[in-house]
């Protein structure tokens, strides 16, 4: 058994364990460089897990198996999730073949709200009364038992055979006092120490001097700290650290050493911020912390995630009146207020205002969002190609390369220069999302590679599966090019997210439509027309759902109604066509028009036509198809129509 240690109170949590695993029945070594004391998400923010007893599960060491476990979780798990997820060892345990190895818990400490949360996954160990209480015998099933501090309290599990009343009265004085946590995790390292040592004293080898120490606040702040022994000769990185550099691609060069060879790897000390993913989480934050701009600036960044756009401006716009020299909150306001509320005036100052006060080291990331504004809202190509340019000069920030690479493409400079930039940033982060995405532009507008694209965006999205940009960029390339599954797929998605969103909706009818699930593109369509009654895109599209469905009189009535209303050519072009397959009465006059518009230019989108057509006679589908055909520009308009 090891040690796991947990001291805590109403609004912080701090957790050691050391890092030897020894076999529960022999007593014999297995590992000192083990990492047992995890990090997990939740929606109220992260989790400590610490582990004590059986060393592998399903062949993985303990601390890695932990890790998979709850790396299926996000920022929208709940804590009962996480603790269900723990619960899955059970299965593990119960295929040794020796029940008296089978003493196992983990040990949670978390935040539920703004109170912290201790919690006991265990066969053989539970909260009874405030106190940890343990049985003789493993049980088959692991329990569940949890408190929620309010005044200091420190609770130990594993081999705490060796740890006296007085050891840990320092640590509680200590937390009641308000100590930092390097202090809380020197008092921690010191009572390791102590309990390792009489242990050795006592002829067992059951607890290493060397532990690993972490902290959580309410407030979102975290740190961590390792303490090393000649014991741990390799790298130190925890395999969440291990599992998110492996996500995003990094690697790192090792050091030589004065012997010639590479030096060990290792994580000295973290710091943390976290931000939450909930209205819970930034409630019970805003309650704690209503003049704190950061709290404020990342609830903006909530919001704007979810498409509520105009209460993100005004978190943005508390964040920069608490903190006006906060210049992350000004970038995404002025960034927010142009995209959303196309007030580019107000924007441009509060863009020249963040990047004024960053210097003399302005942020790369704040330098591209300016250069998208001067590309796109200012129409100033000399300025964003500087900005651009200066931006990629981060070495650390390849998403700036990737940017700059797909502004040369649309600017139609460099293109090879543009596709090696790609590369690079590709290659140095393989898994960032927002990478994929702006390499999965290059290719779909300016590479001539849409499937390429997809598959980029397909990588991106189950890597980020809650940002709404990347969800609907993956919807819309997936729409273009055909694959409607996939598209009705990301669509939904989005939705959940942004429920109001007309087009979104009008996307995902249409989508639904071309697989033939009319019920769900009618609902879907209706509402958008609803939401934007002036959308002819929308409006065409639920004029063909309609008949489809068979309510060929409404979708006629439609379409007479969208052509009164003088659309843009391309969708005359395609309600004209629409018109001509369901009103064979009135071809000869119909066909005079789609010739005219055709000669004049216009193409549109015969994906409509095909839906209407397919469940019609076979003549008339052969004439769905030509018709399609004829006004997306592939052939020509027969002459006999």
């Amino acid at each position: 058994m090891t040690l796991v240690q947990v001291v805590a109170r109403e609004k912080s949590v701090h957790m050691a364990c050391d890092f030897r695993l020894t076999d529960q029945h022999t007593g014999r070594l297995i590992d000192s460089s083990a990492h047992k004391l995890v990090t997990a998400q939740t929606v109220h923010g992260p989790a400590l897990i610490g582990v004590t007893g059986i060393a592998f599960l399903d062949g993985k060491p303990v601390g890695d198996w932990i890790a998979e476990a709850t790396g299926v979780l996000n920022a929208t798990s709940s804590i009962e999730d996480l603790l269900e997820a723990l619960r899955e060892a059970e299965d593990a345990l119960a295929r040794l073949p020796s029940i008296v190895k089978r003493f196992h818990t983990f040990m949670v400490g978390t935040f539920v709200g703004s109170q912290a949360f201790i919690a006991l996954v265990s066969n053989f160990e539970r909260f009874i009364d405030g106190r940890i209480s343990r049985v003789n015998d493993a049980e088959a099933s692991m329990t569940i038992s949890s408190i929620k501090p309010k005044g200091a309290v420190y609770f130990a599990t594993g081999d705490t055979r060796f740890i006296k009343d007085a050891d840990h009265r320092r640590l509680t004085v200590a937390l009641r006092a308000g100590a930092p946590d390097n202090n809380i995790h020197e008092e921690l390292r010191m009572l390791n120490e102590i309990s390792s040592d009489r242990a050795k004293s006592a002829g067992t080898n059951t607890i290493s001097r060397g532990c690993y120490t972490a902290s959580l606040h309410v407030t979102g702040q975290g740190s961590s700290r390792p303490f090393l022994t000649d014991e741990q000769t390799g790298d130190f990185i925890p395999p969440e650290f291990a599992s998110m550099m492996d996500r995003l691609g990094v690697r790192f060069n090792r050091k030589i050493g004065p012997d010639g060879k590479p030096m060990p790897i290792r994580m000295v000390q973290s710091a943390s911020a976290r931000t939450g993913a909930s209205p819970e989480y930034f409630r019970e934050q805003l309650k704690l912390q209503p003049e704190n701009a950061e709290i404020w600036n990342n609830y903006g960044s909530y919001l704007a995630g979810r498409g509520q756009y105009a209460n993100a401006i005004s978190a943005f716009e508390k964040a920069h009146e608490l903190n006006p020299s906060y210049v992350t909150a000004t970038a995404n306001l002025a960034k927010t207020i142009w995209q959303q509320e196309g007030n580019v005036q107000r924007a441009k100052a509060l863009y020249e205002e963040a990047i004024s006060a960053a210097q003399p080291q302005v942020p790369a990331w704040m330098l591209t969002d300016f250069a998208i504004f001067s590309d796109e809202a200012l129409t100033d190509y000399d300025q964003a190609a500087d900005l651009y340019k200066r931006a990629a000069q981060d070495k650390n920030y390849p998403l700036a390369w990737a940017q700059r690479a797909l502004f040369m493409l649309e600017r139609k400079e460099d293109s090879s220069g543009a596709s090696a930039l790609l590369d690079s940033a590709l290659e140095s982060q393989p898994n960032n999302p927002q990478i994929l995405a702006v390499a999965a532009r290059a290719d779909f507008f300016f590479l001539g590679s849409p499937e390429a694209a997809c598959q980029k965006m397909h990588q991106a999205c189950s890597l980020n599966p809650n940002d709404t940009y990347l969800l609907r960029l993956a919807a819309d390339f997936c729409a273009m090019t055909g694959d409607s599954y996939s598209a009705a797929y990301y669509y939904r998605k989005v939705i959940k997210r942004q429920p109001y969103h007309a087009e979104v909706h009008g996307n995902y009818g249409l989508a639904l439509l071309i697989e033939r699930k009319l019920e769900g593109a009618l609902r879907h369509l209706k509402k958008a027309a609803r939401s934007s009654p002036g959308h002819f895109t929308i409006r065409t599209n639920l004029a063909a759902a309609l008949w489809a469905d068979g309510k060929k009189a409404e979708a006629a009535e439609l379409i007479h109604d969208i052509i009164d209303a003088r659309p843009p050519p391309e969708i005359e072009l395609e309600v004209m066509a629409m018109f001509y397959l369901a009103t064979p009465s009135s071809r000869l006059e119909t066909a005079v028009g789609i010739r005219q518009l055709i000669a004049d230019g216009a193409r549109a989108d015969g994906t409509t036509i095909r839906c209407m057509a397919r469940d019609m006679s076979r003549d008339d589908k052969e004439l769905g198809e030509q018709l399609a055909r004829s006004i997306e520009g592939k052939d020509p308009f027969p002459s006999d129509y």
